[in-house]
């Protein structure tokens, strides 16, 4: 994780994700990538098949630093589809703990894909 990632962490347990990707002037919903960032001393975090906190847990955890494809944000709820690391999937997992706010999974900023400047020559007449 980068300084800048951490340093905007600190930041999260003040405004919620909403409130801080707003300062970040971007939407919820362009933030595609999502890494995982807690449940390193659990084994993982908690799976379920449904947005309910009540629906079936999955068999598996996703694990610490595994990248997640954001599907949708459901108040602070997220369901993805899993990209690379352990784990299922796919689920549903929570943003945050609730009792401290401490982040479970942040979003990763997507480099932006450069274009080739289109070389024209002028020709002689």
């Amino acid at each position: 994780l980068n300084s800048r990632l951490l340093g905007s962490l600190g930041l999260l347990g003040f405004m919620g994700f909403k409130g801080l990707l707003g300062l970040l002037g971007l939407p919820a919903s362009s933030w595609q990538e999502w890494i995982v960032v807690g449940g390193h001393d659990t084994g993982g975090l908690i799976v379920r098949s449904g947005e309910s906190l009540q629906s079936q847990e999955l068999s598996s955890r996703l694990a610490f630093g595994a990248r997640v494809e954001c599907l949708q944000i459901s108040g602070k709820r997220l369901r993805f589809q899993k990209l690379q690391g352990q784990g299922p999937a796919h689920g549903w997992v929570s943003l945050e703990l609730a009792a401290c706010r401490s982040p479970l999974v942040v979003p990763v900023k997507q480099k932006q894909k450069q274009r080739r400047p289109t070389v024209t020559q002028d020709k002689k007449t």
